[in-house]
């Protein structure tokens, strides 16, 4: 599968793909209820002969919408002042977008991954004290969700975010495991498993505020 490279820009709502054959794809956003779709579709070729045909069959508005919604909940994380619907108003009047349209994104993007308000107080460094067993559980959880999200890296990515050394977080995902905080991945060498009821407990008495979380077995 081929490793697509965005960048975004919010005025207006624009994603551009760099393309096989050297081209750049321009994907023109609007909101749809809680949808980010491509109303427009530009392919820039530098070449004198013209747009490459494997550029054509490469376009994928979809995947570059969803990249989009991404870079939008990134930011929204990140925000200087740790304040989502802040962003969220910027966002909005800069890409000449009604506010409930993006506020909808969230809220769907929120219902579709309720363990999102955990994820972004992790990722803030928002963690309150532990033990040994809540370092596990928080652990999983970002392994989780950096595999769900796709990521070729997920223990690479946990260290990230946790500013731990990669090792560790292997080391980490393997006491998970054996302590029954993280489901066996699907066979050997592949990257998966699901939260437990006995993790999801440990992180919800540490944030009580966030709401319950499906879990696995």
């Amino acid at each position: 599968m081929m490793d697509r490279q965005y960048s975004f820009r919010l005025r207006p709502a624009t994603v551009y793909e760099r393309l096989p054959d050297g081209g750049e794809a321009v994907y023109l956003l609007q909101p749809e209820g809680s949808r980010i779709v491509a109303t427009d579709v530009r392919v820039r070729q530098p070449r004198p002969h013209g747009v490459g045909a494997r550029d054509l069959r490469s376009l994928r508005p979809t995947a570059a919408a969803a990249a989009f919604g991404d870079h939008l909940r990134e930011r929204m994380v990140h925000s200087p002042d740790n304040e989502p619907s802040a962003f969220l108003r910027e966002a909005a009047a800069a890409m000449g977008w009604p506010e409930e349209a993006v506020a909808a994104i969230e809220r769907d993007a929120v219902e579709h991954d309720p363990w999102r308000s955990v994820l972004n107080r992790i990722r803030r460094g928002e963690l309150p004290a532990g033990d040994r067993l809540f370092r596990l559980a928080v652990t999983a959880l970002l392994y989780v969700a950096a595999v769900e999200d796709g990521l070729p890296a997920p223990n690479e990515a946990v260290a990230k975010a946790l500013g731990r050394p990669t090792a560790h977080v292997r080391d980490d995902l393997k006491r998970a495991r054996d302590a029954g905080l993280l489901t066996s991945a699907p066979s050997r060498g592949v990257a998966g498993g699901e939260l437990t009821k006995a993790a999801a407990r440990i992180l919800e008495e540490r944030f009580p505020k966030d709401r319950e979380l499906p879990v696995g077995g």
